[in-house]
């Protein structure tokens, strides 16, 4: 990423970019609830997310397959969510 902000002009190498990584931890009965609700809500037919799944090559089976692990999550009792987040700030 770095490269790129060099050739659109920013000082990569001069302190003018800074890179780093937030996180999100979720867990908790309620909150799995409250994310498999919103993951499945994506995947259901009509529903823009899905279609990009379908446009990106994602069989139906595999869709089925996801909505299926997430039943399987949601209902495990100590099961939680965790992503990564890359961070880059940068200026001219």
């Amino acid at each position: 990423m770095q490269e790129l902000l060099r050739r659109a002009g920013f000082d990569a190498d001069g302190g003018k970019v800074v890179v780093g990584a937030g996180s999100t931890v979720y867990s908790g009965a309620e909150t799995r609830k409250w994310l498999a609700w919103r993951a499945k809500g994506h995947l259901q037919q009509g529903d823009e997310f899905r279609q990009s799944w379908l446009n990106a090559g994602i069989t139906e089976e595999g869709i089925q397959e996801t909505l299926t692990a997430i039943d399987k999550w949601v209902d495990t009792e100590d099961a939680w969510y965790a992503a990564i987040q890359c961070e880059m700030l940068a200026w001219k």
